[in-house]
């Protein structure tokens, strides 16, 4: 049976984890309960329930100002005053780790309160460890039908294709922002985005023709489609405009990313600028679209400038 006939109206993160938290707030009292996605050493909320933590709500996306590291490596159910995160010195702070089906933590099931609750939590582990089994369900399902999407979504887009490279046209990538911006903003999954601008094509259109133009727009998306991982998508915007989407990646890995599409485009022997941007960084793919945006045009000025004698 399909686990969304078992859980029934409580099968997706937005239905099911909201409730749970609930019920841990009325049971064990603390002042807030959140489900974060670990991402290296962060935590990154995916839901909340509860008051606000720094002055503001904890809204999907938010960093949570805790060292997941630390949390991760302690006890299965880690239940100590919070002495790390900036506004967080002297809350209480319940934390239990969230395992995939291989047993590494994805996530994180925190509980922060004014007053200390730590008894309470204690008598209450039970289902403290039944609630962490339940969202830890819920998030490898909702990921599981977010991939399934994804997949769904790109073979309708492919046939929103730039006729002449290929890769998807500036239709198709609005669309495929609009749908991925979702699937984060649901599950708290991370993304980034890449402006990629050709440096040459009008130098190569006025020397030898829009012929041999078109041919480098073809070899530089041929040349993006390879580098690009698995998941990840590449368009052309227009022009000599190209962008890629890079699912579930941001910060530092979106960086060595885009680096190394430059890098197999210069393999190719085409110079190109570029920018990059995270969704993490930015609070939405559309901003983070248009932050890279403006690093790739920053990124062209600077390649033009003249160097120092």
């Amino acid at each position: 049976m399909p686990l969304s006939q078992v859980l029934g109206p409580y099968a997706t993160l937005g239905a099911a984890v909201p409730a749970a938290l609930d019920e841990l707030r009325r049971r064990i009292g603390l002042d807030a309960w959140i489900v974060a996605r670990v991402e290296g050493d962060e935590l990154v909320v995916v839901a909340a329930v509860g008051g606000p933590v720094e002055g503001e709500r904890l809204r999907p996306g938010r960093p949570l100002p805790l060292d997941a590291a630390t949390i991760v490596e302690g006890a299965p159910v880690a239940l100590a005053p919070a002495d790390g995160g900036a506004g967080l010195a002297g809350r209480t702070l319940v934390a239990v780790p969230l395992a995939d089906a291989h047993d590494d933590p994805v996530a994180m099931l925190v509980g922060i309160g004014a007053e200390p609750a730590l008894h309470g939590a204690a008598l209450e582990r039970p289902l403290l460890e039944f609630v962490a089994r339940l969202v830890a369900t819920c998030l490898e399902h909702e990921l599981a039908a977010s991939r399934e999407s994804r997949r769904a979504d790109r073979a309708m887009l492919d046939a929103l294709l730039d006729p002449l490279t290929g890769v998807l046209n500036r239709r198709a990538w609005d669309q495929l922002l609009d749908e991925e911006e979702f699937r984060c903003a649901t599950t708290g999954a991370a993304a980034a985005v890449i402006a990629i601008d050709l440096d040459d094509l009008k130098l190569v259109n006025d020397a030898h023709g829009h012929a041999a133009g078109d041919e480098l727009l073809v070899l530089a998306a041929r040349t993006l489609a390879r580098a690009v991982r698995g998941g990840d998508a590449v368009a052309r915007l227009g022009g000599d405009e190209f962008a890629v989407l890079a699912v579930e990646c941001e910060g530092e890995a979106a960086k060595q990313l885009a680096q190394r599409l430059i890098e197999a485009l210069g393999g190719e022997g085409i110079r190109a600028s570029h920018g990059v941007a995270s969704r993490f960084g930015e609070g939405s793919l559309a901003r983070a679209w248009v932050a890279a945006d403006e690093a790739m045009y920053r990124d062209k000025r600077e390649r033009k400038r003249p160097a120092a004698a």
